[in-house]
C-alpha cells in the first residue's frame, strides 16, 4: 500500500509540476528533497520539493514559490532515480529532453523476485513531453 501510495503522490505532483508550467508559462522544478533544499542525489527517500523556478537553476531559491512538498516512509520505502531534480519548461516538456524513470519499492523488494511481488514495487516513467505514468513490476 505505502509503494502504491508513493507512486500515485509523485504521479500527481509531476502532473501539477507539467500543469503549472504550461499555466504560468514558466519552468517548474521537482527536486529529491533535503530539509526545505534541493539536494544533488539520486535518492528520493525524503520527500520532494516543487516549485516555481522562473530563473531554471533547479534550486529553491528566497523569492521563488514553493507549489507543494511531500514526504515519504524512510523505514519502509526505496524511492531512485537517476537524477536530483526534474524541470519542466513553459512548455510543459522535460528539461534536457531525456525520460526519467523512478523506481519505488519496498525494503523486501530484492532482485529476482517473482511476478507475484508485483505489489512491493513500481516504475514511474516521465517521458519527453511530460508526462508521467506508473507501472507495476516485479522485483
Amino acid at each position: 500500500t505505502k509503494v502504491a501510495g508513493a507512486s500515485e503522490e509523485l504521479q500527481a505532483a509531476m502532473g501539477l509540476a507539467r500543469a503549472e508550467a504550461l499555466k504560468l508559462k514558466l519552468p517548474v522544478t521537482i527536486c529529491a528533497r533535503v530539509g526545505q533544499t534541493c539536494g544533488n542525489e539520486t535518492s528520493w527517500n525524503n520527500g520532494f520539493l516543487l516549485f516555481q523556478d522562473p530563473n531554471g537553476n533547479g534550486q529553491f531559491d528566497d523569492d521563488e514559490i514553493m507549489l507543494r512538498t511531500g514526504a515519504f516512509d524512510q523505514a519502509t520505502l526505496l524511492i531512485t532515480s537517476e537524477a536530483g531534480s526534474i524541470s519542466l519548461l513553459g512548455n510543459g516538456r522535460l528539461a534536457g529532453g531525456a525520460q526519467q524513470v523512478f523506481d519505488i519499492r519496498g525494503p523486501n523488494c530484492t532482485p529476482g523476485g517473482t511476478i507475484g511481488d508485483n505489489g512491493k514495487r513500481r516504475q514511474l516513467t516521465i517521458t519527453a513531453s511530460g508526462r508521467a505514468s506508473v507501472r507495476r513490476t516485479a522485483c
